[in-house]
C-alpha cells in the first residue's frame, strides 16, 4: 500500500504524515510511519502524483523526512506556535520555545513540580551511569537518595532495567523516553555535558516561575 500512499497528491501526503504524528502518544519514528502507511488501505482516495509512486523502497526513509521538512517550513511560513521535532528516535508535535511559557495555565503543567538540585544531580548521576543501583547513587552522592529515587520513578524519568547480581540483587534504574522527550534528545548518545543539563533544568524553572507569577497577578495576588 505504500505505493498507492506516494502516488497521492503531495498536499494529502503531507496532512496524512501530519495526522499519523500529532495523534501518536509516543514519539513515531520513521519505520513505524512506513509500517502504518503499508497497512492502510488507499484504494479508495484518488492517486494524483504517479510521478512519486515510482520511487525505489530503499528511499522511502528520506522521501517521508523530506515531507517532514516541508511540513514545518510551512508551519513556520504561516508562524505556527509549533513544530515536528525528532525526540527519541521519533516524531512528535512540540511547541515553540517561545510560547512554552504560557503552558503554565494548564493543569497538567501548573501542577508539575520543578527539579530540585538533589534530583538534577541524581538524574544526572542515573543518566551518565546506567545501569545503575541506590546504592552506587548514594556512594557517588554520599547521601540517601531513597525518596529522590522514587520521586524520578514517580514522574516516569527513569525506570527500573533489572537487578545486579550481587548480595541483595539491588534493582538497576536507567533512563526512559520520558526524559529524553523532556531534554529533547533522540538517544544517549545525544546527552550534553553536565553543565549543560544543569543550563536547561534551570531555563526551564524560570520558564516555570515566570508561568507562576502570570497566573498570581492573574488571580489579583
Amino acid at each position: 500500500m505504500i505505493e498507492k500512499f506516494l502516488s497521492l497528491d503531495k498536499a494529502y501526503q503531507k496532512q496524512i504524515l501530519e495526522t499519523l504524528i500529532f495523534a501518536s502518544e509516543q514519539p513515531i519514528t520513521i519505520y513505524e510511519i512506513l509500517d502504518l502507511l503499508d497497512r492502510i488501505d488507499f484504494s479508495e482516495i484518488h492517486s494524483k502524483n504517479d510521478a512519486h509512486s515510482s520511487i525505489e523502497s530503499n528511499k522511502h526513509n528520506d522521501y517521508i523526512k523530506h515531507l517532514i521538512e516541508e511540513i514545518n517550513h510551512e508551519l513556520v511560513a504561516t508562524n505556527r506556535p509549533y513544530l515536528i521535532i525528532s525526540v527519541a528516535n521519533g516524531y512528535v508535535f512540540a511547541t515553540r520555545n517561545e510560547f512554552g511559557k504560557f503552558l503554565g495555565s494548564l493543569p497538567q503543567f501548573k501542577n508539575k513540580k520543578r527539579f530540585s538540585k538533589a534530583m538534577l544531580e541524581t538524574l544526572a548521576i542515573i543518566a551518565y551511569k546506567q545501569p545503575i543501583t541506590k546504592p552506587e547513587i548514594e556512594e557517588i552522592r554520599g547521601t540517601n537518595s531513597n525518596e529522590i529515587v522514587n520521586s524520578l520513578l514517580e514522574r516516569n524519568l527513569i525506570k527500573i532495567v533489572g537487578r545486579k547480581d550481587t548480595i541483595g540483587r539491588p534493582f538497576m534504574y536507567g533512563t526512559t523516553i520520558e526524559f529524553l522527550k523532556i531534554f529533547g534528545i533522540n538517544n544517549l548518545n545525544e546527552l550534553p555535558n553536565l553543565d549543560e543539563v544543569r543550563s536547561l533544568v534551570e531555563a526551564q524553572n524560570k520558564r516555570e516561575e515566570l508561568t507562576l507569577k502570570i497566573d498570581f497577578e492573574d488571580e489579583g495576588g
